[in-house]
């Protein structure tokens, strides 16, 4: 398996997604992995599911691959954001977050990616009051779509 270029297959996603218009059959096949049993509130976007396993040919090997990565590389992005955010570098809060975005807008986790957006915005306006609990929001809600992920990974997509 070759290796997987995070950066590369954000642009080939992004450029797919703004191309595709999904048109979805209900019932979803994710629905018991879409949602959590507490709130019944989608933890993952079925549209971007499927948009990803489109972008990458129905290949499950490869979504197992890309969920690893969201996971490792999800990881790498809390640390650095704490890092960051500990010692004011706010450039570095910011890319962080905006890798954060792209990754949970990617693989549809839109909590994730609607409050890394926020925390990108707040680095950009240089306004870090309250990052304490928005980076710990973003710490659940990565966790809740990396188990969510994991479920659909040993499903086998």
């Amino acid at each position: 398996a070759k290796p997987i270029r995070v950066a590369a297959l954000v642009r080939a996603l992004e450029a797919v997604a703004s191309a595709i218009d999904p048109v979805l059959p209900t019932p979803s096949p994710w629905d018991d992995v879409t949602a959590t049993p507490r709130d019944q509130t989608p933890c993952l976007d079925d549209a971007a599911l499927k948009n990803l396993l489109d972008v990458i040919g129905g290949d499950k090997a490869a979504l197992t691959e890309l969920i690893d990565s969201f996971a490792s590389e999800g990881d790498k992005l809390l640390s650095a954001m704490r890092a960051a955010h500990a010692s004011e570098d706010i450039d570095s809060l910011r890319r962080s977050a905006h890798s954060m975005k792209s990754s949970g807008t990617d693989f549809g986790a839109k909590t994730l990616a609607a409050l890394s957006r926020e925390l990108e915005a707040r680095a950009r306006d240089l306004d870090l009051t309250g990052c304490d609990t928005l980076l710990t929001d973003i710490a659940l809600a990565f966790e809740r779509a990396k188990t969510a992920l994991q479920k659909l990974r040993v499903q086998g997509g």
